[in-house]
């Protein structure tokens, strides 16, 4: 899968309104352990191809996920910010994100 990075300003909200990619895995090993396994792998490479872009690796706190409807499926994002002075959210998704770009 392919993954568009993108580095925008904090939300003035922070992210405690998404659930943490760790609540869903842990929801969802509970009653589907191919979901978990799905989102562990997605949010890995979506790690890996955010660090390819020019992340440094570092998070003030794990990343949330988010999910986007796509044509026959649902598809997880993740955002995070990170630890430099300015924190910004760093958003990887598995489609476009229009509103994001410029």
């Amino acid at each position: 899968m392919s993954w568009i990075i993108y580095r925008t300003k904090r939300p003035a909200n922070e992210l405690s309104w998404l659930r943490t990619a760790t609540e869903i895995v842990e929801r969802a090993a509970e009653d589907h352990d191919s979901v978990a396994a799905i989102v562990e792998a997605e949010m890995d490479a979506a790690l890996d191809a955010a660090r390819e872009a020019g992340w440094d690796g570092g998070m003030d706190e794990e990343p949330h996920a988010f999910v986007l409807p796509a044509l026959d499926e649902f598809r997880y994002g993740f955002a995070w910010t990170a630890p430099d002075p300015e924190r910004p959210l760093i958003i990887a998704s598995p489609l476009p994100l229009p509103w994001l770009e410029g």
